[in-house]
């Protein structure tokens, strides 16, 4: 079972676009997803893909909120975001440094294909209620 989280934008104010069970070594993934360089056609092409596998994917809702049992895509197996800067889709495994996910697929290791980005950061995706309507985190 490898866990994938996708967002649009990366940092601490990136937005979830939704994740899978399963298979989301970059060689899983679509290459439509990973070579977009369009934000909107990024967000397009994850939810088409996320709904062509409904039975491992989880699209937020009003009712599904963040599938896992921790707060952030730290401990996510692999993590894609569209990188306003870059203009183009980078990766994550367990929250370390971003590297190319197309250069996986290339058959490049995580050491070559890591990219010179800040260190990765995510938003803070399940809170707890407290009994006086307050979150923390």
């Amino acid at each position: 079972m490898t866990r994938g989280d996708f967002y649009i934008g990366t940092g601490s104010t990136a937005r979830w676009i939704g994740s899978i069970t399963h298979d989301a070594f970059p060689d899983k993934i679509s290459s439509d997803i990973l070579i977009q360089v369009n934000a909107i056609m990024f967000e397009e092409t994850v939810i088409e893909f996320l709904e062509n596998d409904r039975h491992n994917s989880i699209i937020p809702s009003y009712r599904d909120g963040w599938p896992w049992p921790w707060d952030d895509s730290q401990l996510t197996d692999y993590t894609y975001m569209f990188d306003f800067d870059s203009g183009k889709v980078v990766a994550s495994h367990f929250g370390d440094d971003f590297f190319d996910p197309l250069k996986i697929r290339q058959g490049e290791d995580l050491n070559t294909a890591e990219l010179s980005m800040d260190p990765p950061k995510f938003p803070i995706m399940r809170m707890e209620i407290n009994k006086d309507g307050s979150y923390t985190t």
